[in-house]
């Protein structure tokens, strides 16, 4: 997606193992290959974020709006 490039330029910078590896987390975590998509093309930058920033920002979000796992996904 042409969308993704142009509001996140910098995913040039990450080698592709370090993407795939956080594309990987997003798996592990149960989403699906449809929910990775959407994520990655509304919101673009959360594929720069480490796995870390991004398990960081998911806890976040369960916790403050007192989510399960499967509403978070």
């Amino acid at each position: 997606h042409a969308f993704v490039i142009t509001k996140n330029p910098m995913i040039f910078k990450d080698p592709i193992e370090t993407l795939q590896t956080r594309i990987e987390y997003m798996k592990s975590k149960k989403f699906d290959s449809a929910s990775i998509v959407e994520i990655v093309t509304r919101a673009p930058r959360w594929l720069s974020l480490t796995v870390e920033e991004l398990d960081t920002k998911l806890g976040w979000f369960q916790k403050e709006f007192q989510l399960n796992g499967q509403e978070v996904r």
